[in-house]
């Protein structure tokens, strides 16, 4: 179920992108070491926000392994991290990191 709602969300992504006027670009991160965020979203002036998809209602500090590493490459250029997930809440997981609903994307 994973890879479909990863697909999902990509989708739903690239529709809201059109109407951006940041413009962003839609990526996917694989570091040498292994991490990995599903979405990263880079704007015209580099600033990037990663997107990890969990087909769970909750979220462990493990699914914010590749979210770290990915801030960490990025340095001042990191806005955000966000994992969505299959539950109903979000949550402030830490500086630059959040949990949202994917029903987050509606809004």
């Amino acid at each position: 179920m994973g890879s479909v709602l990863e697909s999902f969300v990509a989708g739903e992504l690239t529709k809201q992108l059109g109407g951006s006027q940041a413009k962003p670009v839609l990526h996917h991160f694989r570091s040498h070491g292994g991490h990995e965020v599903d979405l990263v979203l880079e704007d015209e002036r580099g600033r990037i926000v990663g997107v990890e998809v969990k087909a769970s209602a909750t979220v462990h500090a493990s699914d914010l392994n590749g979210l770290r590493a990915l801030a960490e490459l990025a340095g001042r250029s990191w806005v955000q991290g966000v994992v969505l997930h299959l539950g109903t809440g979000s949550v402030a997981l830490g500086p630059g990191l959040t949990a949202c609903p994917i029903d987050t994307l509606r809004a």
